[in-house]
């Protein structure tokens, strides 16, 4: 099952190729060995991040920043959560369960 979970989220991460064009884009995080991938991403506005899970036990993506906080409740192993970033600004990412697990986004 692990690999089977890793093999869809690395699927995922190919599919969204760097920016070609001024369109949104989709950037891929992996949150594996209870740590996020990427500890800042930078992206424009009307950019979308997705969070999978490729860990063996759940996590959560709570958003702060802007009008408050966003938070997707539970993320089950294979699982994705996506969140557009509408508004420009520094976004703080964390997991609740793991509050060591943390990352900027930064939507300009």
């Amino acid at each position: 099952m692990k690999r089977q979970t890793l093999l869809c989220l690395l699927v995922l991460v190919c599919a969204f190729p760097a920016r070609a064009t001024d369109a949104p884009t989709t950037i891929s995080v992996i949150q594996k060995d209870q740590m996020f991938s990427q500890p800042v991403v930078t992206l424009r506005v009307g950019d979308t991040i997705m969070w999978g899970d490729a860990d063996d036990v759940d996590h959560n993506i709570a958003i702060q920043g802007g009008a408050g906080e966003i938070d997707h409740g539970v993320q089950k192993p294979g699982r994705v959560i996506k969140q557009t970033f509408d508004v420009a600004g520094n976004y703080r990412v964390i997991c609740h369960i793991h509050p060591h697990m943390k990352m900027t986004v930064i939507a300009q």
